[in-house]
């Protein structure tokens, strides 16, 4: 909009700043009109975005129906701006005209490049969705998904619910369906699982009840590609998976504009973040490579939303391997669950380390993480690789969102808190309870208790 606005202003006075295109009205106040008429315009339109992601003729067309209608709608509340203000004459119809064509093609060209742009993210960021069928075609039910336009999507695991009632668990592979070992239950802790999918075709409502309660418990969104039946407490809505009516339950949904606010908060909240790990990073990075003239930064794999693994950094707080000695001094744990390690005074803690640490600059590293959005500011801690494979399956509902920074139960006692059944109350709430406005008062009270140290170790 500002660009077109720019040319159509430049076309009508040229460069000559002496000059207005406007007649007894302010430049900077007609912008403003322009400014309120598309957040009005905003607020009540939102075209629906199909799921399906292919970029073809019907999506451009689309793209040209929506904008027409989005231009046409600010065009209309400008109008009515105008004249209820008695400024229609001070603007010239052609300025007028010059700059809502503009507008139009500009608006079409970014939402082109957006939608580009969003398809090579999808490309390089598939989700994982597991399919629960009692269908014994299972290559062929699999296919069939993901050519119904899911293109952002694979299936790495099939799950055929057999007549009996027995799950068993299918991978796939490039030779096809090959059969797991592993229990349904066990696969779904242990991987990466964004979605499940429930495509039968003879199995009775109270069956699959059974199943998207075990789902639910897990905190995992099912899609069913069934008319209705009893979801019992969960959420649901209709969407479409690629071009396949399906309803999506879980306990907790969260709209298109939910991700988008908290992503927009990570990034300017990990922007600043960044900065800081940065000037910071001057004066505690030669402290920590001297001390032992070990690496700087420690990597470490943890587990991410819905078990997607990833590489979490922090500036070195522990000598050179440090992982190794965690299991001798598990008998110091003093969390009363084995799902998390908490020891004060821990040996293996650097004398810098004790101070990064003790500030909590050891974990500015993290976000690095949020921009690359592996992590959100706010969120569960994430566990390692050996505190999740002893969680059970309710307990990987707290990993519906990211894993963040700080959290509910961080501000609420940090390292005070010795049972993980407690942190789990705090996250499950977090999941439940979640706004921005939650993040934002989240980020305010971290700060002060990070300052003061309060629980931190």
């Amino acid at each position: 909009m500002g660009v077109a606005f720019l040319i159509a202003y430049v076309a009508r006075v040229g460069w000559d700043r002496s000059e207005t295109a406007f007649i007894d009205i302010n430049d900077g106040l007609v912008i403003i009109y322009l400014f309120f008429s598309y957040l009005l315009t905003f607020l009540i339109y939102r075209p629906k975005e199909p799921a399906n992601s292919k970029f073809n003729v019907s999506r451009f067309l689309r793209i040209i129906t929506t904008t027409m209608v989005t231009v046409a709608l600010v065009a209309g509340v400008f109008i009515a701006i105008i004249y209820a203000t008695k400024a229609s004459a001070s603007i010239p119809r052609m300025f007028f005209v010059n700059f809502f064509s503009l507008y139009f093609g500009f608006e079409v060209i970014f939402e082109v490049i957006l939608q580009r742009l969003y398809r090579r993210y999808q490309e390089k960021h598939k989700k994982r969705a597991v399919v629960y069928t009692d269908i014994s075609d299972l290559m062929g039910i699999s296919t069939k998904i993901l050519e119904e336009g899911a293109d952002d999507y694979e299936i790495p695991a099939v799950v055929r619910v057999m007549s009996d009632g027995e799950e068993r668990v299918f991978l796939s592979t490039k030779e096809g369906m090959e059969e797991s070992s592993s229990s349904v239950v066990n696969y779904l802790k242990r991987h990466q699982v964004d979605s499940v999918i429930l495509a039968f075709e003879k199995l009775d409502s109270e069956k699959i009840r059974k199943i998207t309660d075990r789902l639910a418990e897990m905190g995992i969104m099912t899609m069913v590609t069934l008319d209705s039946f009893d979801i019992g407490d969960m959420s649901a809505v209709m969407e479409e998976f690629g071009s396949i009516p399906v309803i999506r339950m879980s306990t907790r949904i969260f709209s298109r504009a939910e991700i988008v606010e908290k992503r927009m908060l990570d990034v300017v909240v990990g922007f600043f973040g960044v900065v800081v790990c940065i000037l910071v990073g001057i004066f505690v990075a030669p402290a920590i490579f001297l001390e032992d003239r070990g690496p700087i930064i420690f990597r470490q794999k943890r587990v991410g939303q819905n078990g997607k693994y990833f590489n979490i950094l922090k500036f070195r707080s522990m000598r050179v391997g440090a992982d190794a000695e965690k299991k001798k001094l598990m008998s110091k744990n003093e969390m009363k669950n084995e799902q998390m390690f908490k020891m004060k005074n821990d040996p293996r803690v650097t004398r810098v380390g004790k101070f990064i640490r003790k500030t909590s600059i050891d974990e500015l590293p993290q976000f690095f993480n949020v921009l690359r959005g592996e992590m959100s500011v706010v969120g569960y801690r994430p566990p390692t690789m050996e505190e999740y494979q002893t969680y059970r399956a309710a307990y990987k509902r707290r990993m519906m969102l990211k894993p963040g920074l700080t959290g509910l139960w961080q501000v609420n006692g940090r390292s005070e808190i010795t049972d993980f059944k407690e942190v789990l109350r705090y996250d499950n709430y977090y999941i439940d309870h979640w706004s921005i406005w939650m993040d934002v008062k989240i980020i305010l009270k971290t700060i002060p208790a990070v300052i003061s140290g309060r629980g931190s170790e």
